[in-house]
């Protein structure tokens, strides 16, 4: 058994989101569980690079495609804990499907948030698996376990570049409804809207964007990907941010 990481909760505090996240993929956190980091920890330490990309460590799965299914949370929630994965079992990914099927709290293709999915008991297997529809949870006796997870619900552009850089890719909460045939390049915040409804993961960044991995497919954008402007709060991207910092591989 392996276990990565001890870092619990920071700064509890009753909070609730700015926008109401509801029906495409998420849900509405209850006013009890808002978690933010606190104002020091939004400071940019001396040792944070000013790019990174962590599609360059390995660290990174496959792009996918949802579908059909609101599943976005599911595959975004996979993606923080992946890279705690992989930095073990280099080819390994998780079951997205088993976290659509078994997250709390969550409502499968209909919407969920994916804080929730961290706050499973049980282990998520370590084989992907998709169905494009939710299905009955299978309880796993191995795979990954999350130990311990943060969610920031407001000033996010300013610890966004620390939280990747410490903890790998995060998920985060956007608005890419104009971006449909989007096919690469810039996405400025005068081209989007503040609404975020839609969870992707933040691989990465430079001093002008975000890196954000979706999961409509490679066809979408750049093989997946896309590049939001940064400190704009383009795209809604100051919603929701939420990054596993540590797991448990049995």
């Amino acid at each position: 058994m392996i276990t990565f990481g001890t870092l619990k909760y920071l700064s509890l505090h009753n909070m609730t989101l700015h926008e109401n996240l509801t029906r495409d993929h998420f849900m509405k956190i209850p006013s009890d569980k808002g978690r933010f980091i606190h104002q020091e920890h939004h400071r940019k330490l001396s040792n944070v690079p000013d790019s990174l990309d962590w599609r360059d460590h390995g660290v990174v799965g496959p792009v996918h495609n949802q579908q059909d299914c609101n599943s976005c949370w599911a595959f975004a929630a996979a993606g923080t804990m992946e890279y705690w994965l992989k930095k073990e079992q280099p080819d390994a990914e998780i079951d997205v499907q088993n976290v659509l099927d078994c997250a709390p709290r969550t409502f499968g293709c209909v919407g969920g948030l994916m804080e929730h999915a961290f706050e499973y008991n049980g282990y998520f297997p370590l084989h992907f698996n998709y169905n494009d529809k939710a299905g009955k949870c299978t309880l796993s006796d191995s795979g990954v376990h999350v130990d311990s997870f943060l969610s920031v619900e407001f000033h996010i552009e300013h610890s966004l570049a620390y939280m990747i850089h410490k903890w790998g890719p995060v998920s985060v909460a956007v608005d890419l409804t104009k971006q449909k045939k989007y096919k690469g390049g810039l996405i400025k915040a005068s081209e989007c809207t503040g609404k975020a409804r839609h969870a992707v993961l933040a691989v990465g960044y430079t001093p002008e964007y975000w890196i954000v991995k979706n999961s409509m497919g490679i066809e979408w954008g750049d093989e997946g990907y896309a590049y939001i402007e940064r400190g704009k709060k383009a795209c809604g991207i100051e919603t929701y941010a939420s990054v596993v910092t540590g797991i448990t591989i049995k």
